[in-house]
């Protein structure tokens, strides 16, 4: 080998030298993705917002924050892997990027809520979003501007 085979050789193993070994990508572990339900009791009005992973885990969340114990006598947190009986859930999707759904939002995924107005708990028919505030506002606390925009048949409007 002469002197510029020499110097060749060295430089090429030098800068192989120079770059990094390829690192081994870990498997990724990706976030659980975390949905919002309501959950609740049927025929009660209890149902609240609340995230997690599965219908089943959002109710058994519920169970054990409604202080509900299991015909086994366990928590439903506490290791019980019975069904949990009465309590209903359904994904909201609409709710997924929202912190807290408002009486609004409720009333917009088909659910009763509070009016705004009187804090009184009444059925999503009995409820109307009023303005861009989006008020959630029931018959009984409807001014009578409002009561002509969503009744005008009650107010002698002509409904075209």
């Amino acid at each position: 080998m002469n002197r510029r085979g020499f110097l060749k050789n060295s430089v090429s193993i030098a800068a192989l030298l120079a770059v990094p070994a390829p690192v081994p990508k870990l498997a990724s572990v990706a976030a659980p993705v975390m949905k919002s339900f309501a959950v609740g009791t049927y025929d009660e009005f209890d149902w609240r917002h609340i995230v997690a992973e599965t219908a089943e885990m959002a109710e058994r969340s519920f169970a054990y924050e409604a202080g509900c114990k299991c015909e086994c006598g366990k928590d439903f947190d506490d290791g019980c892997t019975c069904e949990v009986f009465d309590i209903g859930s359904t994904h909201v999707s609409a709710w997924d990027e929202l912190e807290r759904p408002s009486s609004a939002d409720w009333v917009d995924a088909g659910f009763g809520s509070f009016c705004n107005r009187c804090d009184g708990e009444r059925d999503e028919g009995d409820l109307h979003i009023i303005g861009d505030i989006r008020e959630c506002v029931c018959n009984d606390c409807l001014d009578a501007g409002e009561r002509k925009l969503i009744f005008p048949e009650e107010c002698g409007e002509r409904v075209q």
